[in-house]
């Protein structure tokens, strides 16, 4: 059953594990091995083309995000607790994982394996936190010290600028700035060699760039009542229609991707497809509340395996390893949940 007063929504909750596993395929590139390892450009074009359309995933849990916002600030919750509550929350989860990958950054398995468990952990941290804060603060601000950590200061941004627009009761700009974010957002990003010259020193997918609109999409959603009109139909038409957008604005950007302009109808259509049948459920549609910590923990596991690669066969590997890392992923943050310390880091 959906429980809007528990925050949970079935179908959402087993939509969310679809997105988790999205996520996990964009970082772990299935068939590039191969591709790489065959000679095979068949091979490699069918990884980008999953690297692709795996791209509604993140949007997806930011407009998720939203969307439970709107539905509490129905309910009655104070905009001014849910905000606190809201950003105590992800400060600390950052806090947390930020630390976590400062000392067990990207490679730190192979500089274990090569120089012992001591030395190699304080030579990948010289060489990645100790760099990234010296050389790029600013990056270091946004995303802290992994790649994946950005969605944090995204949705801190977002969720600050709505309660903003909210309480000063001028939600009237909360799309249209959202979208010219997303714009300057796309203008250095994907679209950025059309604009060459611009003054873009950073990833703009970091910051409050890409999330914002994708978290007043969510809201909007339960503002407007949304779920009352929706359908399944409607909803699987708008998703078709970004994922082709999307692969077209790829091929022309050369693979440059991030988000597209077809991200939004994408990640909304994911969205409204899951609002539009409530009740629908998988078998693993529980896992749906730890989807946070799998996304913050999956980096680490990983790192951990891939300098076992050489040792498998690059089909193989191909085959498996997204699964090997959902699974692993998953029961490391079902253990994290049993503690009452570590708890608040995966949920």
């Amino acid at each position: 059953m959906s429980d809007i007063k528990k925050g949970r929504i079935t179908s959402i909750d087993s939509f969310k594990v679809i997105a988790i596993f999205a996520v996990i395929c964009i970082h772990t590139r299935p068939f590039k091995y191969s591709g790489i390892s065959y000679l095979n450009d068949n091979l490699l074009f069918i990884s980008k083309l999953i690297n692709v359309s795996c791209r509604f995933a993140v949007p997806f849990f930011f407009i998720v995000t939203g969307y439970f916002w709107g539905e509490a600030l129905k309910q009655g919750e104070k905009i001014e607790g849910l905000l606190k509550k809201t950003v105590l929350k992800l400060v600390k989860s950052y806090l947390f994982w930020m630390t976590v990958y400062a000392f067990f950054p990207e490679g730190f398995m192979d500089a274990i394996l090569k120089d012992g468990l001591l030395i190699g952990l304080k030579k990948s941290f010289e060489a990645n936190t100790l760099v990234l804060i010296k050389e790029h603060l600013l990056g270091f601000v946004l995303r802290g010290t992994s790649f994946h950590l950005w969605f944090i200061p995204a949705l801190l941004f977002a969720v600050i600028f709505l309660a903003l627009c909210i309480k000063l009761r001028k939600a009237i700009y909360i799309l249209p700035i959202s979208i010219a974010l997303y714009v300057l957002g796309l203008v250095g990003g994907t679209y950025s060699k059309f604009f060459s010259g611009l003054p873009f020193t950073y990833d703009t997918r970091n910051g409050p760039f890409m999330g914002t609109l994708f978290v007043a999409l969510g809201w909007v959603f339960s503002y407007y009542g949304v779920k009352k009109y929706v359908n399944w139909y409607c909803a699987f038409l708008v998703l078709c229609v970004g994922l082709v957008m999307q692969l077209i604005e790829f091929k022309m950007s050369g693979f440059l991707f991030d988000y597209a302009i077809g991200t939004v109808p994408y990640a909304s259509g994911f969205f409204l497809l899951a609002l539009s049948k409530p009740e629908m459920k998988f078998f693993i549609y529980n896992l749906g509340r730890f989807t946070a910590g799998i996304y913050f923990a999956h980096i680490f596991f990983l790192n951990l395996f891939l300098p076992f690669q050489v040792f498998v066969l690059p089909w193989v590997w191909d085959l498996t390893f997204c699964f090997v890392i959902m699974f692993a992923t998953s029961g490391a943050v079902l253990l994290m949940q049993k503690n009452k310390l570590l708890k608040q880091f995966v949920l």
